[in-house]
């Protein structure tokens, strides 16, 4: 199992270099990479930097010179909308009721994203 996603700028672990977009150019990239690790800082738009982090890239993954987006990004970007999709279904088909009450909040989230889960391998197979 591998994981690719964004991380936020206001971690304490991710170096100042990376954090950066309005010293760097457009569709520029900043690697760091460890043995099972990969930090990437994307610059999209002037003044934006886009920090991802992926398990399953190594320092190989730059991209082509003609599309400017290293292979990082591209999977990121092609895989994202499951978690949003999953969401958004939970947001609108939920079981979940107002409680003061952390544990039950957290147990009828799970119910809800199982819920979600299982209707998607139904339709899978029927």
């Amino acid at each position: 199992m591998t994981l690719v996603g964004t991380l936020r700028k206001n971690k304490a672990e991710i170096s100042k270099l990376f954090l950066s977009g309005k010293q760097s150019e457009v569709f520029s990239s900043i690697f760091g990479c460890t043995n099972d690790l990969t930090l990437v800082s994307y610059v999209p738009a002037r003044n934006k930097a886009v920090i991802l982090s992926s398990q399953c890239h190594d320092d190989t993954c730059m991209g082509e010179e003609k599309d400017h987006i290293p292979k990082v990004t591209m999977h990121y970007n092609a895989t994202k909308s499951g978690t949003d999709i999953l969401d958004k279904l939970v947001r609108e088909y939920t079981c979940t009721r107002s409680t003061s009450s952390r544990n039950l909040e957290l147990f009828l989230s799970l119910i809800a994203a199982t819920c979600v889960r299982t209707f998607i391998l139904w339709m899978l197979k029927s």
